[in-house]
């Protein structure tokens, strides 16, 4: 069976390669912490940590983005997305500690009865180049994500819209018919059927708007200098060395922010980075892998914070070894993620035992009680799924790596011990190879990535598990899951919906489609007078709460 090549798929796989993925923390807090940053320059205010402070500069390292476009930011990498959720604002924000959608471009907003149609009302906001943010702008803005089509994941949430299929695979429209501008400031999003969290959708951060002209062909382009929505403007770009840029971002005229702003020293290296920390030369950075361990025992583990990113080993139930539920338990059970995470990632990342990851609102700690590592449980499975002891060879297909090769034998092993045979079989993921390996449909049991564009448990159940779904890569299908998912959809109180989709996951869950192996950390090292610079799910910080203790 063929499935289509989905970029989110491809999001999820450079989200877990350790060598794009440089956001690790050390799996315990520090029991024994040095200083929490580097000594600061200049005389501190002497203000209590409890009353922020006006003014000041934050210097923050960055690995340097390909493009400070919103609609190309890749939501598994955290560089991306901090640099897009500064410059633009998309219509609506997230509370990441509840995921309550917020207003940002859009005031207010409303749905119809069906939860098919969506009305935003657009605050009086501009540009930071003076010019006021309109219908016009969001309509383009939305366009031009979905235009990118299956090769953005950005691009693939929005085929709910109406037209999307028309405008984007079959490129016979001219205009994405499901959204429109009824007036100046207000846009109207058609859907094909219910979603209640639509606004939250377009909290992410490649939906901020950017001008109807931003592909206007300039000098130099919008990608390196954007006209942007956000809190931050860019107000300047100095070549510090090769290889190195330093961009100073100050607050837009109508951010409210303590910050008067950011500068951001953008590198090729993350380890020049997390240098420049330890020199003193910024405030924060993001923590390469191979200094984890020391910089939480030098600097504390203040700022780490759970990422909405995980990955699973997935079983392709259109083999017929792996329609034999006993076996995908035994296989389940074999499995020992903690080793894996001990071993491979030296405890920087947690075990996953369920699908909706920590840190969202639905999480269930231990929801896959079938996922327990248990070899004699394992071993129990297997002889009822073979009781003539016939056990057939499983292919373990992966990415190759390093780090994903050792993943892949840990596994290998693991299954070994309780008496299934495995081949291991990598694959390269340049130019897309693996990918296009996965949706050929001739996988067994393979390696998938996650990443979920908005904090609730649809954006991981719906795409993952619904019949059909353009992300639905292990041939999952079940009736009752689908009716089940279509009710969430229509039902508009958040609460209801949320007991609904944790039925969901606990119904998937014991069937086995999937065995949870872990949920990455994100850690970045902060100066003593950095506050209130706390990272999120979805690896970004509110900038309106950071201020600094002195200027």
């Amino acid at each position: 069976m063929n499935r289509p090549i989905v970029a989110a798929l491809v999001i999820g796989i450079l989200l877990v390669l350790g060598s794009v993925l440089a956001v690790i923390v050390a799996d315990d807090p520090a029991s024994e912490v040095g200083p929490s940053g580097p000594e600061t320059d200049g005389d501190t205010t002497g203000a209590d940590a409890d009353e922020p402070v006006e003014g000041g500069i934050l210097r923050l390292a960055l690995q340097r983005p390909d493009s400070l476009d919103p609609a190309l930011a890749e939501s598994g990498l955290q560089h991306d997305i901090i640099m897009a959720d500064l410059l633009f604002d998309g219509l609506t924000a997230a509370d990441p500690a509840t995921a309550e959608v917020l207003p940002a471009v859009a005031a207010s907003w409303s749905s119809d009865d069906d939860l098919t149609a969506w009305t935003f009302k657009l605050a009086d906001r501009s540009f930071h180049d003076g010019a006021s943010i309109t219908a016009a702008d969001v309509v383009a803005t939305l366009e031009r994500v979905a235009r990118r089509g299956i090769i953005s994941a950005a691009s693939v949430q929005l085929e709910t819209i109406a037209g999307y299929r028309q405008y984007v695979v079959d490129r016979d429209t001219e205009a994405l018919e499901g959204v429109t501008a009824v007036d100046a400031r207000t846009v109207r999003v058609d859907l094909t059927e219910p979603v209640p969290t639509f606004p939250l959708l377009m909290s992410n951060a490649a939906y901020g708007i950017v001008p109807a002209d931003a592909d206007a062909p300039t000098e130099p382009p919008f990608s390196t200098e954007p006209n942007g929505s956000g809190p931050f403007a860019l107000a300047g770009r100095v070549e510090v060395t090769d290889g190195v840029v330093e961009l100073r971002l100050r607050a837009a005229d109508e951010a409210d922010m303590f910050l008067d702003g950011i500068d951001v020293l953008l590198v090729n290296d993350p380890d020049v980075g997390y240098q420049a920390f330890v020199d003193g030369d910024v405030d924060a950075a993001i923590v390469p892998r191979d200094s984890v361990s020391d910089a939480a025992v030098r600097y504390g583990d203040d700022a780490y914070g759970l990422y909405a990113a995980e990955f699973f080993y997935a079983f392709n139930l259109d083999q017929d070894k792996f329609k034999n539920r006993p076996f995908r338990e035994a296989i389940a059970a074999a499995i020992d993620r903690d080793g894996i995470v001990a071993d491979v990632f030296g405890g920087n990342h947690a075990a996953l035992s369920t699908l909706i990851p920590a840190g969202v609102i639905g999480h269930q700690a231990n929801a896959c009680p079938k996922c327990a590592f248990d070899v004699d449980t394992a071993g129990v499975r297997l002889a009822e799924a073979f009781p003539d002891g016939d056990v057939p060879l499983v292919n373990i297909d992966f990415d190759d790596n390093e780090t994903q090769r050792a993943v892949a034998q840990a596994i290998a092993d693991d299954l070994n011990v309780v008496g299934i045979p495995t081949n291991l079989r990598p694959r390269s993921f340049d130019g897309g190879a693996y990918a296009e390996f996965l949706a050929s449909g001739d996988a067994d049991l393979f390696r998938l990535g996650w990443f979920g564009a908005y904090p609730a448990p649809d954006a991981f159940l719906m795409p993952l598990f619904r019949t059909g779904a353009p992300d639905n890569l292990t041939g999952f299908s079940s009736e009752i899951i689908d009716e089940k998912l279509d009710l969430a959809r229509r039902t508009v109180d958040a609460e209801e919906r949320q007991v609904i989709l944790r039925d969901v996951q606990r119904r998937i869950l014991d069937v086995v489609p999937v065995v949870p192996i872990l949920q990455f950390r994100t850690n970045m090292v902060v100066a003593e007078r950095v506050h209130g610079l706390v990272p999120t799910v979805m690896g970004t910080f509110d900038p309106s709460l950071v201020w600094l203790a002195s200027k």
